[in-house]
């Protein structure tokens, strides 16, 4: 059932059997907050998949040439948790290509080093780095597939996973760091392995539905070592 960020304070309050004087909402509300981060580690489901695209427009004002290369520079998604997939689409949405090789920044920009496609990309900061470039009157665009962070968790306005699809991560992780804070190592293990173990069935319920009704296959990129 879902729950206001207000109602869910109670909740974690009620099962840790300590009043406000105790759990204050903001100590409550910063348990809450550190159980999301650490909950975003290491969950990966099709919940958090977003996609953001850029067009060709945007991709050629942030062209950038060198030593004879050129790529283009983008900003990541805020809510960015870890990239899916990096692809070029063309105006009936279909694929053009898709940037399988992610390299280090040292090898993207070292124009003497091997690469083994002309399409990758790295991570540098706060920026994405295409080993691309666009015409700025082009009907392709890129997109990003990503899994990325849920919204504020306090805003009661809006749903979001942590209190509205799977209580018990957020209510288990909660009560994890409440514990924590009231120096009961003990309890704060025993919610610690129950959030945990949500998380991992969460994943592997994931892995499994992505593996069924077919073979699956995978192309791994060995970047020369076998």
């Amino acid at each position: 059932m879902a729950k206001t960020f207000t109602e869910f304070q109670t909740l974690i309050r009620n099962w840790a059997n300590r009043d406000s004087e105790v759990l204050s909402d903001a100590i409550v509300a910063d348990c809450m907050n550190y159980a999301v981060d650490k909950a975003y580690r290491v969950l990966r489901i099709r919940d958090f998949e977003e996609t953001v695209t850029v067009t060709a427009a945007t991709m050629s004002a942030n062209e950038i040439s060198y030593g004879g290369a050129t790529y283009t520079e983008i900003d990541i998604p805020t809510d960015l948790l870890e990239i899916i997939q990096i692809r070029v689409v063309d105006e009936d949405g279909g694929t053009k290509y898709v940037f399988n090789e992610r390299s280090d920044i040292r090898t993207f920009h070292d124009i003497y080093a091997e690469k083994y496609t002309n399409r990758f990309w790295c991570r540098i900061g706060s920026k994405i780095l295409i080993s691309d470039s666009f015409d700025a009157d082009d009907t392709d665009y890129l997109e990003i597939h990503y899994y990325g962070k849920q919204g504020d968790l306090t805003d009661d306005e809006t749903t979001h996973w942590f209190r509205d699809t799977n209580e018990r991560v957020l209510l288990y992780g909660a009560l994890a760091q409440c514990f924590t804070y009231l120096n009961e190592p003990d309890t704060s293990q025993m919610y610690n392995q129950m959030f945990l173990l949500e998380v991992q069935e969460l994943n592997s319920d994931e892995r499994k539905t992505n593996t069924k009704g077919g073979n699956t296959q995978v192309n791994f990129n060995g970047n020369g070592l076998i």
